[in-house]
């Protein structure tokens, strides 16, 4: 079976304050760390979190969450140019779709994963693309 690609608002919610998705973030995380769960993420979702961190305040937090996340998942995926031309065709077929989350579609539409976990709706409606809160994918 193909792995789970995380996106990542699974990442900041298990690591933020206190929020109605935190508990199933945090839950999905336990059972990857465990090796319960295959999942990867990609370059760009480490740079996201990394950026959010770092924007928070605290320097060492946000790399402690960078190299617990590459810990923690299978494979960091690397983004290429090629899927940053896939991300522009999904732009172009789906008008509520943000640069970012087309950019993660992208490559998880290439490796043929078995769904992307997100709390995003964003991924709603992507032909060829399942999306699962954390709850879903935990269950």
């Amino acid at each position: 079976m193909a792995p789970l690609f995380l996106d990542a608002n699974v990442f900041l919610y298990a690591m933020g304050s206190e929020h109605a998705e935190k508990a199933p973030c945090r839950k999905l995380l336990e059972m990857v760390a465990a090796g319960r769960l295959e999942a990867v993420t990609s370059s760009e979702v480490l740079q996201e979190v990394l950026y959010v961190r770092l924007r928070r305040g605290n320097r060492n937090d946000a790399l402690l969450a960078v190299r617990s996340i590459r810990e923690m998942v299978s494979e960091i995926l690397s983004v290429s140019g090629e899927d940053v031309m896939s991300a522009c065709e999904l732009l172009a077929h789906y008008p509520s779709l943000d640069a970012r989350d087309a950019i993660h579609a992208a490559v998880a539409k290439r490796i043929r994963t078995s769904g992307i976990v997100t709390v995003g709706k964003g991924f709603d409606g992507l032909e060829g693309l399942r999306r699962l809160t954390p709850a879903q994918a935990a269950a």
